[in-house]
């Protein structure tokens, strides 16, 4: 994909990109550097090297097209490569510990757009340097710039401490990304509200929203459903004790289980890639506590595709989203575990998530001080797993979520700033 193709160009800053496995969120960049090209945008990558990656996933990096070019640069991770007996300057980490990718990644920027003669510039959160890179190649090069807000930056009261230094610097930061970008692109309306509260004179037209979604691709050759051999409950991705946190689930199933409205023997709680919590002795302690202790399983990050085949054999999905801070926001897997057709348990407030899930077919949505609503919910996903014949399968209506429209979304965005542009 070059200029040969007659293409528009377009440069893509992340460092969520293959082989990098730490986040879902490589799915978003990784899905566009596929689709782009069928609405005439050729993409260019521009990411770290491979060195700064401590998790890596070997089948996403297969999933690189063959004909995008990616650059990667050096960018040093200050926690581990330039601290002292673990401790560092807070400075040489803000508004991340890649920092330092800025003069690399700028660089190699100005490069590849008077080299190929790239017509757009596309940046995503996180990490923040990737949007301070692209900033400063819009200034530069007048490119015209999207910047993406996958996540939040700031979040209000907890990140940066309110009245910090650091969030002083970083609310400026987002102020200068939110004015020079041609335009943002947002993962949620809740989160594009949430950014024009913060800052008043951004204004609606500036703002696109832009779903997560599913990548389709990634479900293709899946083996055929199948009745779940035991009532398995799965929870796939990071576990936070601050709004992550499946307690109530886990009681309120104990409770079930001690009334013999539910089989021990036949019950099942697996928490794949949870992190550092959930495998630490406060979430083993709040395992214990439940009485569920023989039942849950916690196990590390494993390859994308291995969970979606653990996904698709879960008598039931488990979404954990439960804070104010979190209302705005919708995990990636939402959008995996509509696709796969599986009964979904969503323990979160009202907001983004719930608004997604609520009216879909066997999807429970309930707050986690809702035990009652949580009980009636697993008695249900009970009953279903007990009736359901064999490889039944919901058939949802999301594909306006699939990631290869939502990759046209993207390019009508870049066509709209670029309008006139020759390739």
């Amino acid at each position: 994909m070059s200029a040969r193709d007659g293409a528009k160009r377009v440069l893509l800053i992340a460092y969520h990109y293959p082989p990098e496995g730490s986040s879902s969120g490589v799915l978003r960049t990784l899905a566009f550097s596929k689709y782009l090209a069928a609405y005439g945008w050729s993409p260019y990558v521009l990411t770290l090297r491979e060195s700064a990656y401590t998790v890596r996933d070997e089948e996403l990096r297969r999933q690189i097209p063959a004909g995008v070019p990616v650059h990667r640069t050096p960018g040093f991770d200050t926690t581990r490569h330039l601290a002292i007996r673990g401790r560092y300057l807070s400075l040489l980490a803000t508004p991340d510990r890649y920092v330092s990718w800025l003069p690399f990644g700028v660089a190699r920027g100005l490069g590849i757009i008077r080299r190929e003669g790239i017509q757009a510039i596309f940046s995503t959160l996180p990490v923040p340097t990737a949007h301070l890179i692209a900033e400063s190649l819009h200034v530069l090069t007048r490119v015209p710039w999207v910047a993406d807000f996958r996540d939040p930056w700031i979040e209000e009261g907890i990140f940066p401490p309110p009245g910090s230094f650091r969030y002083g610097i970083e609310r400026r930061l987002e102020a200068g990304v939110v004015r020079r970008a041609s335009r943002i692109t947002v993962t949620t309306p809740g989160l594009g509200a949430e950014l024009k509260a913060r800052h008043p004179g951004l204004l609606d037209r500036k703002i696109r929203v832009i779903y997560n979604g599913y990548d389709e691709e990634n479900f293709a050759g899946l083996p055929a459903p199948q009745r779940a051999e035991r009532f398995e409950i799965v929870h796939a991705g990071l576990m936070t004790p601050e709004f992550r946190d499946p307690s109530p689930i886990l009681e309120e199933l104990a409770r079930l289980i001690a009334e013999g409205k539910i089989a021990r023997e036949e019950t099942r709680v697996s928490f794949i890639g949870g992190g550092p919590w959930a495998h630490s002795e406060d979430f083993a302690a709040r395992v214990r506590s439940s009485g569920l202790a023989d039942l849950a399983t916690v196990e590390g990050r494993i390859p994308h595709r291995e969970a979606l085949l653990r996904q698709a054999r879960a008598a039931a999905l488990l979404v954990l989203q439960a804070s104010d801070d979190t209302r705005q926001l919708i995990p990636a897997k939402a959008f995996e575990y509509l696709r796969l057709g599986r009964p979904i348990l969503a323990l979160t407030l009202d907001g983004a998530t719930a608004d997604l899930l609520r009216g879909q077919e066997q999807c429970h949505v309930h707050g986690p001080a809702d035990r009652s609503g949580i009980r009636g919910a697993l008695i249900e996903l009970h009953r279903f797993w007990q009736e359901s014949p064999s490889g039944s399968v919901l058939a949802r209506p999301v594909h306006a979520y699939e990631r290869s429209r939502l990759a046209g979304q993207l390019a009508g965005v870049f066509d709209e700033l670029t309008v006139g542009a020759r390739p």
